[in-house]
């Protein structure tokens, strides 16, 4: 998992790690039991002192270094997210918390420094449960054991058939995991399992590479693949059973061992409180793996090695308080909205807000979803400066790009008597023919969004006129700007390049999408305005911000040649299309955020960006101020 998040580019199957571990664990925890069990000197009391003896230490540190890091470096609204989930992280929730927020691959979780404590809350979860129903098991005769396994396995494995993006961090859809590692320590003892030793001890080596190899070819999640590297992983630990006490006395493996837990619990949350300041990790990945070593050698050998020693239960009971405080101290925090009063943040707190993004609906726009659809809303970005229809409107389609510059025009159009309607997806441009996607699934849910809109369209009898704003670049050449970036290749195909060959590229689909909608607005006699892509950093702008104590860096500007080279044959070919279409009028805010030399971050002490690309409430606003007069021609 480590590498994983360090390297998601050559790793990009190692989210798996998580499900290997998850076998190994439940393997290991359900073979001390048992052996104990066996020897008559299991103790429940006694198994949870030494749980806590071996994770809390560890925990107890990260939790409070990355608290007072928070309280020393980060803006309130950064600590008031850290204290949330240093909270739910404490008491083993965070797996929780993380399945109402967002899917394991959005790229806003780097700014969860905890996000990984999501694998630990599961397996304490576990851990809470599963010693009472191994003896259990062990106390029934044994006739009757091989029942109770495997209605434990299926049960919690049903969970495999659900949309495993939606329940990747639910308990019941990992327990199964921990449950087949435990699994594992009954058939080992069983004669009949022999064979593992002979030929076919090598399938599930097969099985597991063949899994992996295909993840990798993939870049994503696979059920199936999943599902082989679970259980040859099983097969695996069935066939070295007898050979583990051996393997795991193998010096570098037992270093390896020690550090494994702290190393885990260090080096995510350096990794996402150096995205958080504006650093681009990727770029500090040797720096970050010697950091994260040597905090996890410090930990093991002045924290973790002391409490291991100790068996008297005040030791115990100092980590659980311990732990205790971090998460109460996380809840205050959160409570107080991130420390707003510190007296190091207040310099940089008003220019801060400009990474705080606007509600994706309102109740104004809700109201014409009711009127104009027979369904629920499916398109993700929905507001409106009135909840009348029949009034005037500007409708800004797009998609998040248009979510960004609705606030700017919105606001200026109102000085000008007219209202402004919102209707964008995310990812997925409101464009006709513009359906976007991975494959044919995300593509036509993608169809139906942008149906949606265009319905909502129908509804309005008076458009003044319509503005098209969304990120053209990203579209036309299926990749980020920037190292801030890591966007995979094949993120984003159109139908007919997926289906009809290397004939139909993104470019062509993407211009083919605009030329397309601007006809269908022509055809209605609606004034069309299309919005190039505001210039792109390439950086994340929070680098910009003076952090306390001098934190940061001061990059805030991008070569004015940079910028272009990404944005020239965009610029040239939608500049020429629009030219086109006598009813279509282009708006290019080039001006207003670069000069000859650079395009910048800040400009008049104000922030234009909230991240490498989408423009601050500041930046939507000094947009549509220099591009307003060209919305009434005349």
């Amino acid at each position: 998992m480590v590498l994983f998040h360090l390297f998601p580019g050559a790793f990009s199957f190692g989210y798996v790690g998580v499900d290997v571990f998850f076998v190994l664990s439940g393997y290991l925890i359900t073979k001390v039991i048992a052996t104990k069990v066996d020897e008559g000197r299991f103790s429940l009391a006694e198994f949870y002192r030494n749980r806590i003896r071996r994770i809390f230490p560890a925990m107890v540190v990260v939790l409070a270094a990355s608290l007072a890091f928070g309280c020393l470096f980060l803006f309130p609204s950064e600590l008031e997210i850290l204290g949330a989930h240093a909270f739910s992280s404490a008491f083993f929730f965070e797996n929780v918390r993380l399945s109402s927020e967002v899917d394991y691959w959005n790229p806003a979780n780097l700014y969860k420094p905890l996000m990984h404590f999501w694998s630990l809350s599961i397996e304490e979860q576990f851990y809470a449960v599963w010693p009472l129903l191994v003896t259990s098991i062990l106390s029934t005769r044994k006739s009757r054991r091989a029942g109770g396994i495997a209605a434990m396995l299926a049960m919690s494995g049903a969970f495999l058939f659900l949309d495993t993006r939606q329940s990747f961090f639910h308990s019941s859809a990992r327990f199964w995991e921990l449950a087949l590692g435990g699994a594992v320590v009954w058939l080992e003892r069983s004669p009949q399992m022999r064979w593992t030793r002979g030929w076919p001890s090598l399938l599930p080596w097969a099985f597991f590479w063949a899994a992996i190899a295909f993840l990798r070819a993939r870049h994503g999640f696979d059920l199936p693949a999943l599902g082989a590297v679970t259980l040859s992983t099983a097969f695996w630990l069935l066939q070295l059973s007898a050979q583990t006490d051996r393997l795991l006395a193998i010096p570098p493996l037992v270093f390896l061992g020690r550090i494994s837990f702290p190393l885990y619990l260090w080096h995510y949350p350096i990794l996402s409180f150096l995205t958080v300041v504006g650093v681009v990790p990727w770029d500090h990945r040797p720096a970050i793996v010697a950091a994260s070593l040597a905090l996890a050698v410090l930990t093991y050998i002045s924290v973790e090695r002391f409490f291991r020693r100790q068996t008297r239960w005040i030791y115990a009971g100092a980590l659980a308080l311990s732990v205790i405080g971090a998460g109460v101290s996380g809840y205050l925090i959160e409570r107080s909205g991130g420390l707003p009063d510190r007296p190091r943040v207040q310099a940089a707190r008003m220019m801060e807000q400009q990474f705080l993004r606007d509600p994706e609906t309102d109740a104004n726009c809700d109201r014409f979803v009711r009127l104009f659809l027979d369904a629920p809303r499916t398109f993700r970005f929905c507001r409106a400066t009135s909840n009348d229809p029949s009034r005037p409107f500007f409708a800004v389609l797009g998609d998040s790009h248009a979510r960004a510059a609705f606030r700017g025009f919105a606001s200026e159009l109102s000085t000008r008597g007219a209202e402004t309607v919102l209707l964008a997806n995310s990812g997925c441009a409101a464009f006709i023919e513009g359906d976007v996607g991975r494959d044919a699934p995300d593509m036509e849910a993608c169809r139906s969004r942008i149906e949606q809109i265009y319905k909502v369209l129908g509804g309005l009898p008076h458009l003044s006129g319509v503005i098209l704003a969304a990120r053209g670049p990203r579209y036309m050449v299926d990749a980020g700007y920037g190292s801030v970036e890591r966007l995979e290749r094949g993120e984003l195909h159109y139908r007919r390049t997926l289906t009809l060959g290397a004939a139909y590229t993104n470019d062509r689909e993407y211009l083919r999408s605009i030329d397309a909608t601007l006809a269908f607005f022509a055809a209605r006699n609606v004034p069309t305005f299309v919005l190039l892509e505001n210039p792109e950093l390439g950086f994340l702008p929070k680098a910009c911000l003076p952090r306390p104590f001098g934190l940061g860096t001061t990059r805030c500007s991008v070569p004015y040649r940079d910028y272009l080279s990404r944005m020239r044959d965009y610029r040239t070919r939608v500049t020429a299309l629009v030219n086109e279409h006598p009813s279509a009028t282009l708006l290019d805010p080039e001006p207003l955020f670069c000069d000859a030399n650079s395009c910048y971050a800040v400009r008049d002490g104000q922030m234009m960006y909230s991240d490498d690309d989408h423009l601050s409430p500041a930046g939507s606003a000094r947009q549509a101020k220099g591009l307003v007069s060209v919305l009434f021609p005349g």
